[in-house]
């Protein structure tokens, strides 16, 4: 008889802390039938040494040119103010603030995450995000500037990319 009610009073214990436990928002991944071949390119230092051997050769041409030497400064300084004054990505953005979740599963899978996550494919191949499932009166908001852009379903992430669950909570 005691074990009866130590049993149920075990029972209520579990349905109570289930019932106020924070719903998550679960996001449902798969990997995408046939991925696209990467295609090789060169990378953004590998642009400027090739930049730089261009106009190396174009110096040295201009320069061996009878008249072409106060041409061949000129073209020197240009390709500098244009190298010192453009502005690239050179180092990513940070990420602070904002909840993780790994896409780690090739094979696909259901992750839960909070309200603001960030959900990056660590899982090496190409996933695709099947279903997003948000709880009854969760709303969907902007996502903060810095962040990736937002998850959304049928969206696709390649190996190492991410996109951010952006909603808020009820009141």
């Amino acid at each position: 008889m005691a074990r009866m009610g130590l049993a149920a009073a075990g029972g209520l214990l579990a349905l109570s802390q289930a019932a106020f436990a924070a719903p998550g928002i679960a996001v449902t991944y798969a990997p995408v039938a046939q991925a696209a071949a990467p295609i090789p390119t060169l990378s953004q230092w590998g642009l400027a040494l090739l930049s730089l051997a261009l106009v190396v050769v174009m110096y040295r041409t201009l320069r061996k040119a009878g008249n072409g030497r106060p041409i061949a400064g000129l073209m020197l300084a240009g390709a500098l103010a244009l190298a010192m004054g453009s502005s690239g990505s050179w180092i990513s953005p940070s990420f602070a603030g904002a909840d993780g979740a790994q896409l780690s599963n090739k094979a696909g899978g259901t992750v839960v995450v909070s309200d603001l996550t960030i959900v990056g494919n660590t899982s090496g191949v190409t996933q695709q995000i099947i279903k997003i499932e948000v709880p009854n009166g969760y709303t969907a908001r902007a996502v903060p500037d810095g962040l990736p852009a937002a998850c959304a379903v049928g969206a696709t992430l390649a190996a190492n990319a991410s996109c951010t669950i952006s909603y808020r909570q009820p009141l």
